[in-house]
């Protein structure tokens, strides 16, 4: 657009994007998947090579094996009785020698009468002209056929790097302005000397790819973790249709960090309250809470303990959901969220502060749950939870 001079005009205005570091990138993928188009068609040429020296000596066995046996004779053993040993001797030492490599210049060999080109370095990769990228990549062997591209997982690496130094500029930042200060976890403005990440929207298109899902989720989880700033910039970048469409997967190796990404967006953004209950997104939190139940009678392990710091958390999101909103009181309420917090509350404390924090916010959920709801009310005093 920029070229023929075609400008959107919006307000607020839109920055200008041309030269977003993204573009470079985007470069540097293309560059890279254009320099294999030489090894592949180099790669293409030395199949069809093989395929035709093949055929030919294919046919010169064919040829030679019917010359030795001549016009009328069907096959080499045909009219020799069973007891003429000699004879069959004779011939099957013919028919081996017809296979039988002879030796050619240099000592090579030469198969079917066909000797081997001086060529056939080229033909078997080995040649000083190709591209070895086998060796570039720490290989014994030389890489064929078409390298995906790492775009994606480069992506995600740099963005790891990033975390790294904005971890590092956030606690600076927290200790240069004194204890008195908010704390870093309330923030809404970023340390001033950390930029923006650039790699933060295609971290967002990985969450669509089952092969980096996990990896782009925890990542987003310890961006989100820098303070209520990250979650505004992620929101700003548009993450809440990726997040919204995971809530219908069944994978189960991403239902814990999937949940912890949501609560800190419920906690941050008010405005995604509406907008989860639309897509039925409540009943997710529900179904970890019911599904987990039995974690509450299992010794204390690294596995509980997650169990129940991902409880706390779909806790907390329920919580801030039946906040002044009576269809998702009602809706809990249907869901029997009343008789599962009943057996959360009845187990005793394990003595960990993931337990403690989960009670904590299991009771914090009951008094939004019944706060002007009579039904839930009723059922509380009939369990004798008041």
């Amino acid at each position: 657009m920029r070229f023929y001079n075609v400008h959107p005009q919006s307000r607020p205005a839109i920055p200008s994007t041309h030269k977003h570091p993204l573009w470079d990138s985007l470069d540097l993928e293309i560059d890279m998947c254009l320099q294999q188009l030489p090894r592949l068609l180099k790669e293409e040429s030395r199949r069809k090579q093989r395929e035709d020296r093949a055929n030919r000596v294919k046919q010169e066995r064919v040829a030679r094996a019917s010359a030795r046996r001549g016009p009328h004779r069907q096959s080499p053993l045909h009219g020799i009785g069973p007891m003429d040993f000699g004879g069959q001797q004779r011939i099957v030492l013919e028919i081996a020698d017809t296979f039988r490599p002879a030796r050619g210049r240099r000592g090579r060999a030469v198969l079917g009468g066909i000797q081997e080109s001086d060529d056939d370095d080229v033909i078997s990769g080995n040649d000083s002209d190709g591209v070895d990228m086998g060796s570039e990549l720490g290989l014994n062997v030389a890489v064929t056929g078409y390298i995906s591209s790492t775009y994606f997982s480069n992506q995600l690496y740099a963005f790891e790097v990033w975390l790294q130094h904005a971890a590092t500029e956030v606690s600076q930042f927290v200790s240069d302005n004194g204890p008195d200060q908010i704390p870093r976890s309330l923030s809404t403005e970023p340390p001033p000397n950390l930029d923006p990440p650039d790699e933060l929207p295609a971290v967002l298109q990985v969450l669509l790819s089952q092969q980096y899902r996990l990896r782009a989720l925890i990542l987003l989880y310890r961006f989100m973790n820098l303070g209520p700033w990250a979650v505004n910039l992620a929101m700003a970048v548009g993450i809440f249709p990726y997040m919204s469409k995971l809530l219908a997967s069944t994978t189960a190796e991403i239902r814990e960090i999937l949940i912890l990404v949501w609560a800190r967006l419920i906690a941050v953004d008010m405005a995604l309250h509406a907008e989860l209950m639309k897509n039925d997104g409540m009943e997710y939190f529900v179904a970890y809470l019911a599904n987990n139940i039995q974690m509450q009678y299992e010794p204390v392990s690294e596995k509980v303990r997650l169990c129940d710091t991902v409880s706390a958390a779909s806790a907390f999101t329920l919580t801030m959901l039946c906040k002044d909103m009576p269809e998702v009181q009602q809706a809990c309420f249907n869901e029997r969220v009343l008789d599962y917090f009943l057996v959360y509350l009845q187990r005793p404390d394990n003595g960990t502060e993931e337990r403690s924090c989960l009670r904590t916010w299991i009771l914090m959920c009951l008094g939004e749950l019944w706060r002007t709801f009579p039904n839930a009310k009723w059922m509380a005093m009939t369990y004798r939870l008041c």
